[in-house]
């Protein structure tokens, strides 16, 4: 599996533990390497407490790692970059695959338009509440851009302004999802059942499932089915620096019942350090 940023993803979250907790880490394990039954990425201890942590990379959908590999869209995402206004950003929805017949020159000449019309018509769109799509300005496929594409307007407190690219697919977010919880949340479970409180990171590489209000929604909408579940759930979108963190759920609280400082906050990679071996 690819672990990306496993290891100062970790870091991130714990540093966040230190500061609410208002004590340092220790007596930090690696059960994975210690060959553990359950194989989590890493245990320690902050105050008195056990805190016990376990990473996934989430894929919005198959080939969604091949389709960045490529970076079609990365100049647009560039384009925008510093742009935006913070607190709010542009969600463009486009055909999953979309661009991977397209020949490079071509591509360029796409997103040159698409980044056009996204600046004319972007700060015209209403921003809704936190939480709502709003209308989209919508484009028909043409000579110029070769499939449809819909634009939304987005809030999303606290954050750096950028865009996203959002890939329709046929294959269920939900579905995915599902079985990433199905691999993570057992493992978990042991580790609270003895006592530690557990911490589930999911890793996004890449804004193409949209914001945490997407993925807040798909959490609370799978892990009903789960018995057990970790007492708090992190979102890091490491696609943009710096890297943005979202609160999904903690104990019975989710995202959209938290604080705006609770909420989300941004970290900077370069201050991260890989603890678990990795990247």
């Amino acid at each position: 599996m690819n672990r990306v940023n496993e290891g100062k993803a970790c870091d991130a979250i714990i540093r966040h533990i230190e500061d609410r907790e208002g004590y340092r880490r220790q007596s930090v394990r690696f059960p994975e390497k210690e060959g553990h039954p359950a194989p989590i990425e890493l245990v320690c201890i902050v105050g008195q407490r056990s805190f016990a942590f376990e990473h996934t990379n989430v894929e919005p959908f198959k080939g969604q790692i091949e389709l960045e590999r490529r970076a079609h869209f990365q100049p647009l995402r560039d384009m925008f970059s510093g742009t935006i206004p913070t607190g709010e950003y542009y969600d463009l929805h486009v055909p999953a695959g979309a661009t991977l017949g397209l020949k490079k020159p071509k591509i360029k000449t796409v997103m040159a338009a698409l980044g056009a019309w996204i600046m004319a018509e972007g700060p015209k769109l209403p921003i809704p509440q936190i939480g709502l799509n709003g209308t989209p300005v919508e484009r028909k496929a043409d000579t110029s851009i070769p499939f449809d594409v819909a634009l939304y307007r987005k809030s999303l407190p606290g954050t750096p302004g950028h865009l996203d690219v959002s890939h329709h697919v046929d294959d269920s977010r939900t579905a995915r999802f599902e079985r990433a919880c199905q691999q993570k949340f057992p493992k978990l479970a042991v580790w609270k059942n003895g006592g530690a409180r557990t911490i589930l990171i999911l890793e996004e590489t890449d804004t193409q499932l949209t914001s945490a209000v997407d993925w807040c929604r798909t959490l609370l909408e799978v892990e009903r089915s789960f018995p057990v579940k970790p007492d708090e759930v992190y979102l890091i979108t490491t696609s943009i620096v710096p890297w943005i963190i979202s609160c999904l759920r903690t104990e019975n609280s989710s995202f959209f019942d938290l604080s705006e400082y609770n909420r989300g906050w941004v970290v900077d990679p370069k201050i991260l350090t890989p603890i678990t071996g990795g990247r």
